[in-house]
């Protein structure tokens, strides 16, 4: 499977660095391949990967320890085609 490039643009100590991953998928609602994500808690306290809608009525808001969010890096992805 490919991994797709993400950059941390909000939240974390890694604001600005890229990693790979495979397409992530937002674990409360199910929509797949998002381009725009927030690894973070949500109330009552689980730690998971959702869309922007539903960190906006789930999350408990970025900065380290609440949540991070990142965007498909599309420089990084040119730059491997």
């Amino acid at each position: 499977m490919n991994k797709i490039p993400y950059i941390q643009t909000e939240g974390g100590i890694d604001t600005g660095e890229t990693f790979f991953s495979a397409p992530i998928t937002c674990d409360l609602c199910g929509q797949e391949n998002l381009s725009t994500f927030i690894a973070g808690y949500v109330k009552p306290g689980a730690w998971v990967n959702t869309c922007q809608a539903c960190h906006e009525k789930f999350g408990t808001g970025l900065g380290i320890l609440r949540g991070q969010k990142y965007e498909f890096n599309s420089v990084q992805a040119n730059e491997l085609n």
